[in-house]
């Protein structure tokens, strides 16, 4: 599988960067991909100004997982910018028929794509599957994540995924565990609201990010896992990149 950082290890940072210099970033922390936002990547970028985005990434070897735009009301005005990326993916929210019927209008070059999110219509496996068949388009397919998997009760196992097989087109990941003692909550679809907090990848036992990828691979799953966590204020970015990038590194080649 190959490593993705997200542009939200920049939200809360004291340390701005480029675009240039975040594509740098991940590819002197051991990544193989970066996803971009649409605060780095506007909609409106000029072609001279994506092209010169094309020519950083060419040149440190980088490519680019997704692009994370929003609504999917906004998906056609965001094709000419993947296209001069080259970016297959879009990662949007919205209702699943304003996805289905925007997935039906995608052209064959560029797809959907949707984080499996608590409150979401992607909650879990069993709801995600069922929703699925209202958005038959293969120009769409989900991102499990496991700390949003780990609120709505999941457990890994080699079948845990097998509904979602053919439509798995990515995957997110950051560090969460349950803490029924904090303030920080994510409200489910039945109401629940779930208590969390953020640790290091290496301190989060109960995650067990080793068998979530045991499962994505059980079902044949060989793609990305871009990594989401916002920045920490114990540490610099470089480190918290690349201490993710080893942690990462390591749990793949142990399953």
């Amino acid at each position: 599988m190959k490593l993705s950082l997200s542009g939200r290890i920049l939200q809360g940072s004291p340390t701005p960067l480029s675009p240039a210099d975040f594509i740098h970033l991940a590819r002197d922390t051991g990544f193989d991909l970066v996803e971009l936002r649409a605060d780095q990547v506007p909609v409106d970028s000029s072609e001279a100004e994506l092209a010169a985005l094309h020519r950083v990434l060419d040149d440190a070897g980088i490519g680019v997982s997704m692009l994370v735009i929003g609504g999917v009301a906004e998906v056609d005005s965001w094709i000419r910018v993947a296209r001069a990326l080259g970016v297959l993916n879009l990662r949007v929210n919205g209702t699943v028929d304003s996805i289905a019927a925007a997935a039906d209008a995608m052209p064959a070059d560029v797809r959907l794509v949707t984080q499996m999110h608590s409150g979401s219509s992607f909650e879990n496996v069993a709801q995600s599957a069922a929703n699925l068949t209202r958005i038959p388009s293969p120009r769409f397919g989900l991102m499990p994540e496991p700390a949003n998997l780990l609120f709505a009760g999941e457990r890994w196992s080699p079948e845990l995924f097998a509904p979602l097989q053919e439509r798995i087109y990515g995957c997110n990941a950051q560090s969460i565990a349950l803490d029924p003692d904090s303030g920080n909550r994510v409200m489910m679809n039945d109401g629940r609201q779930i208590g969390y907090k953020r640790l290091d990848w290496r301190d989060n036992h109960d995650l067990d990010f080793p068998g979530f990828l045991a499962a994505l691979r059980a079902v044949g799953y060989d793609d990305f896992i871009n990594f989401i966590d916002p920045s920490d204020p114990g540490m610099s970015l470089q480190e918290l990149a690349a201490g993710t990038a080893a942690y990462a590194r390591e749990c793949l080649a142990a399953v």
